[in-house]
Parts: C-alpha cells; sequence; structure tokens
C-alpha cells in the first residue's frame, strides 16, 4: 500500500516536473519571441525614422533667412541665375559674326585695324548691353563674374578671350617713358600689410606721386620704384594710351553710357592691394595679365551717418568689419588673365595678391600662392559713369524740384541709408543707353531719337521715334521714387481728387453752417500745408527732355572727340588737345548745373498771376476797412 502510495506520489511529483519544464519551456519561448519582436520592431522603426529622415531632409524652411537649407537654396537659385546670364552672354556671342558689314553698326563704328581687339570686344559689349537677365538682375543690384572660358565659343577659337590680354600689356604702359603721365602710388599704411581683423582695413589714404616732381617727365624706373611692395594706379588713363581710348569708344557705342578706364599695376605677393572701399561707377574689370583676388561684399546694411555710401573706404574713412560682415561676401575669387568681372557702384570691394581661393571652381588641386601669382598683375577697371555725369534719379528729382520752385533738400523725417530701398533707389541710373531697353528703341534708332540734338527749347516737343510708353514709365518711376524718399511730404492722386471735391463742395455749404465750412476750409489749410502736389507732368517732362536730347548727347560727343585725339602719350600736343577738350566737358557740365537751377518758364508766370491777384486782395481789403 505504502508503495503504491510512494509510487503515486513520485508519479505526481515526475508530472508537476514535467508541467514546470513546459511552463519553463513556453515562458522561454514566449520571452524569445517578445524580445525577438521588440528587435524587429525597433530596426523597424529606425527604418522608418531613417526613410523620415531622408524625406524631410529635403523640406527647407524658406521662410527662415537663418536656416542653412535656406541660405543652400539662394545659393542654388544664384548659381543657377548667373548660369543664366552667362549663357545668355555665350549665345550672343555665338550669333555675332568675326567680321563686322557696314551697315551693322548703328552709327560710326570706331574700327581700327591696328587692334585685334575690336570686333570681339564690341561683340561681348553687346552681348552684356542685350542680356535681360543682366539688365534687370545684376545691374546695381549683384556682382557677376564673366570667366574666361564664357568668352569661349564653338564658332570661334579655344583662345577667343584673349582679346582681353591683348587690349594693353605691361609692355604698352612702358612708352609711358618719356610723357607727363603720372600715376599714384597706394599709401605706406596699406603697403605694411595686415593682422587680421579690423587692422585688415586699411585707410585708403596718403596714396602719393610715384614721381618726386611732378613737373618733369616720367621715367619707366619710376614706375618700377613705386611697384615695390604695392599698387600702382593710372585715373583717367584712356586719355593718355590710344587702346584703352579706342576700347571706350567700342564701349560706350555698345552700352550707350560715358565710360573711362583707369590702370592698376601690383606685383606678386602683396597682402592689400587696394582695401575695402566703394566707387561711384559701376565697372567692368578686366584682368589682362597676371592674377589677383577679388572679394565684392554686398552694401552695408546701415549707412554710416555723414560719409556718401558710393565714396566710402576713402579720405580717412574706413569700412569695418562688422560692415563687410553685414553686407555678405558675394565674391571671392582669383581672377586669370581673361576673366571679366563686374561690380556694381557702392559695392564694397578689396583686392590682393597672395591669397589662394582654394575653392575655385578652375582649381582642382591647392595650389602654392607662389604658383598662382607669379607675375605682376596688371587689370583696368572699365567705368560706366553716370553718377559723375548727373544721369541718376537723385539729380533728376533735384531738377524737377528746383525747376517748379520746390525745395530740393531733404525734410525732416527722411533718410538716406543705403540699406533702406527708397534711398538706395534714388541714386539708381536712369534708363538711358542700354538701360532704356527696346521699349526706347535703343537696339534701332539709337541717337535718332530726339529730333533736334543741337538746339533744345524748353517747351519744345523733341522725342520724335522715342516711345510714349517708355516716357511715360520714366516719369512714372520717378514719381515713385520721390515719392518713397519722402512719404510724408506729398501728396498722392488720390488725395488730390480728394481736395479737388472739398473745393467743389464749397458752394453747397449752406449759409447757416458758415462754421462748419470754416473748419472744414481750416483742415484743408493744414492738410495742404502738410502734403505738397508733385510737380506737373510737363514739368517732368520738361527736365527728361534735357536730359535725353540734349545733355546726354552733348556728354557722348565730347568724349567721343576726346577719346578719337588720343594718340600717343608721350606727344606733347596730345596733351595740351586734352586739356581743350577737357574744357568743353567742364563747359558741359556747367551747362547742366545751370538748367537744373532755372525755374519752369510757365510757373514763374502763374507764380506772378498768383502774387498780382493776392496784392489786389490785399490792397482791395485795405481800401474796404479804410473806408469803413
Amino acid at each position: 500500500m505504502h508503495d503504491d502510495d510512494g509510487q503515486k506520489t513520485q508519479q505526481q511529483q515526475q508530472h508537476l516536473n514535467h508541467h514546470q519544464q513546459r511552463q519553463r519551456f513556453f515562458f522561454q519561448c514566449y520571452k524569445t519571441t517578445l524580445f525577438l519582436f521588440v528587435y524587429l520592431s525597433t530596426i523597424h522603426n529606425k527604418q522608418q525614422h531613417n526613410l523620415f529622415a531622408m524625406a524631410t531632409s529635403n523640406i527647407c524652411n524658406t521662410t527662415s533667412p537663418s536656416s542653412s537649407c535656406y541660405q543652400q537654396q539662394q545659393q542654388q537659385q544664384q548659381k543657377n541665375q548667373d548660369e543664366l546670364v552667362l549663357n545668355e552672354i555665350q549665345s550672343h556671342l555665338s550669333s555675332t559674326s568675326t567680321t563686322l558689314s557696314s551697315s551693322s553698326p548703328p552709327f560710326f563704328f570706331p574700327n581700327n585695324d591696328k587692334y585685334t581687339f575690336t570686333i570681339p570686344s564690341y561683340n561681348f559689349f553687346q552681348s552684356i548691353a542685350y542680356s535681360d537677365t543682366f539688365r534687370t538682375k545684376y545691374w546695381r543690384i549683384r556682382p557677376l563674374l564673366i570667366p574666361s572660358s564664357s568668352l569661349t565659343t564653338t564658332t570661334t577659337s579655344t583662345k577667343s578671350s584673349s582679346w582681353v590680354t591683348n587690349i594693353f600689356t605691361m609692355k604698352d604702359l612702358q612708352t609711358i617713358d618719356g610723357s607727363f603721365i603720372s600715376g599714384q602710388q597706394t599709401s605706406l599704411e596699406i603697403r605694411k600689410g595686415s593682422k587680421g581683423g579690423d587692422d585688415d582695413v586699411k585707410r585708403w589714404r596718403n596714396n602719393k606721386n610715384i614721381k618726386d616732381n611732378p613737373q618733369r617727365r616720367t621715367r619707366w624706373d619710376d614706375v618700377v620704384t613705386a611697384l615695390t611692395g604695392g599698387t600702382v594706379f593710372f585715373n583717367h588713363a584712356s586719355l593718355s594710351f590710344p587702346s584703352l581710348a579706342h576700347i571706350c569708344r567700342l564701349a560706350t557705342l555698345a552700352f550707350g553710357l560715358p565710360t573711362n578706364v583707369n590702370i592698376y599695376v601690383t606685383p606678386p605677393l602683396v597682402e592689400t592691394s587696394i582695401p575695402p572701399h566703394t566707387d561711384r561707377q559701376d565697372v567692368l574689370i578686366m584682368q589682362t595679365a597676371g592674377s589677383k583676388r577679388w572679394r565684392v561684399w554686398g552694401p552695408p546694411k546701415q549707412g554710416k551717418p555723414g560719409v556718401d555710401p558710393f565714396n566710402r573706404g576713402k579720405n580717412g574713412d574706413t569700412i569695418t568689419e562688422r560692415e563687410l560682415q553685414s553686407g555678405k561676401l558675394l565674391i571671392n575669387a582669383v581672377l586669370r588673365p581673361g576673366d571679366v568681372l563686374y561690380v556694381p557702384a557702392g559695392f564694397p570691394h578689396a583686392t590682393d595678391t597672395s591669397t589662394v581661393v582654394v575653392n575655385e571652381s578652375n582649381d582642382s588641386v591647392k595650389m602654392e600662392s607662389t604658383d598662382i601669382f607669379s607675375e605682376t598683375s596688371l587689370h583696368l577697371t572699365l567705368g560706366l559713369d553716370a553718377h559723375v555725369w548727373g544721369l541718376t534719379y537723385m539729380h533728376l528729382r533735384q531738377f524737377v524740384l528746383s525747376r517748379s520752385g520746390k525745395d530740393p533738400a531733404l525734410r525732416r523725417g527722411a533718410t538716406f541709408t543705403v540699406s533702406e530701398e527708397a534711398s538706395w533707389d534714388i541714386t539708381r541710373t536712369i534708363p538711358v543707353g542700354f538701360l532704356a531697353g527696346k521699349k526706347a528703341g535703343w537696339d534701332k534708332t539709337r541717337n535718332e531719337s530726339c529730333q533736334n540734338n543741337d538746339h533744345f527749347t524748353p517747351n519744345a516737343t523733341q522725342m520724335g521715334s522715342i516711345e510714349n510708353e517708355y516716357l511715360e514709365e520714366f516719369i512714372d518711376d520717378l514719381k515713385k521714387i520721390i515719392m518713397r524718399l519722402e512719404h510724408h511730404r506729398w501728396a498722392d492722386e488720390e488725395s488730390k481728387s480728394k481736395k479737388e471735391e472739398s473745393t467743389k463742395d464749397k458752394d453747397a455749404v449752406d449759409s447757416n453752417n458758415e462754421m462748419d465750412y470754416e473748419l472744414v476750409s481750416s483742415n484743408a489749410i493744414q492738410h495742404k500745408k502738410a502734403r505738397e502736389p508733385l510737380p506737373t507732368h510737363g514739368q517732368f517732362l520738361s527736365v527728361i527732355e534735357y536730359i535725353l536730347c540734349q545733355h546726354l548727347p552733348s556728354v557722348l560727343h565730347a568724349q567721343e572727340v576726346m577719346y578719337s585725339h588720343v594718340t600717343d602719350p608721350r606727344d606733347d600736343s596730345m596733351l595740351l588737345e586734352m586739356r581743350k577738350l577737357s574744357k568743353k566737358q567742364n563747359e558741359i557740365m556747367q551747362q547742366f548745373s545751370a538748367f537744373g537751377q532755372e525755374r519752369y518758364e510757365e510757373d514763374v508766370q502763374v507764380e506772378r498771376e498768383e502774387k498780382n491777384e493776392v496784392e489786389e486782395d490785399f490792397w482791395h481789403q485795405f481800401k474796404t476797412g479804410w473806408k469803413s
């Protein structure tokens, strides 16, 4: 019995152990399954997360300028825009022939068989002038680097950009020997180099003549000595060297704007060739020999009070590192022979011949500075002069207001900071030359748009074949710019119509409401004092007629005469002739200033009539009061 019970107990124990083993086994399987589930779920979630991250990595916050993806997007858009304008330039160059027929140029073409760069340079200037993208997206907006490779087309030689290097060489500069031409060398403050930071921003002052005695003739040794450790430059060199005068004539013909060329020569390994500064001219930099590093920034966000934003970094002024950073670095590249760079007016820029830009697209490997800057750098600065000849909206505003009897001085509350759209717009070049586009018939009629270029009558309509649409847009843009600059001063067309309505309501006022009418009249007077009406349409048109039909043709003609007389820098008679012709240019600007100070004849007559009416009313009231 006991044996049966023991055997039974043993069987129960075995059964229990077997059951527990099964439970442990199933529990272990459960744990393993659970672990595998969690593990696989984790991997799946990670994969999903990676896929989500990859999908969202391309989503850019385009509303935040500080975000990296926004900046990348902007850089890509700018790169696409650069490619677009370069393609337009190349397309035009490909469509032009290597020779010009006598009927191709719109008027006198300054052809000269002596210069091989005549036709390719003219075609290049035309390619820029005819580019809508350049005119609307780059002029006075952004710099543009045009590498020599962009000047090469499939229909021309691979060395078609060599015309840039043929314009002017060091051999041409040596013809200065024995002449009275004198250049300047950068100051010792610049030649000492830089230590980084704000010390890198040197003051461009104390520049001195390359000769100890400006009255004696120049020797080539003077140039060589002045080049030691720094830059030598020659302003208005196009009035001394015939090839530069020739390139100016071609550029003026293509762009329809006055031009000028300066020369800059810098030896290798100069840390600061020219410190950060701004210029009044829009310029095309043409690298003819050696290499030079260029940095171009956007205009500083906050203008410096009392300092011309188009003449910064000169005469003791310094553009600080903080100001440069606020404008952002737009160009940082080494120009090599054949390259061209457009720099807008008012954009700070600096140069050196010692810094290697590693991330240049045409540099496959990092090179030593002695390899890149092994030769003396020579570049030409072709200035498209608008400000110096009064071809800006600022000059037209001055003339329109002065001639209509209104004070041209900026009223309290008007600001003049380059970061503000209104004050930047007022310095823009007016739509003349290639900036006028096809609406003004620039590509067809050119200087034939005005009927009488030699004799100007203020009230006569001389616009001839110039399209009315162009004139109306010109006047409308000038009005908008004037109002934006002093929005608190001028009454718009809507307020003008309200004034006319209030005047009509005067007769409807009941005699019993004389007090109400006096209140309305008082408010109208206060409103009139606060808001002035803009000059009339005829007053705007009178100034524009003078600029288009008298002033600009006179300036271009005077420059054509001057440049056509440049022969040999060592010819003393040429120097005397240049002085005489320079006086003619001065006379043109004196006539320009005199026109701006004249009163519009109709305004003078109206003012006299109003003055007589006031005097008659005064004496009538005086006599009436005396009799009573």
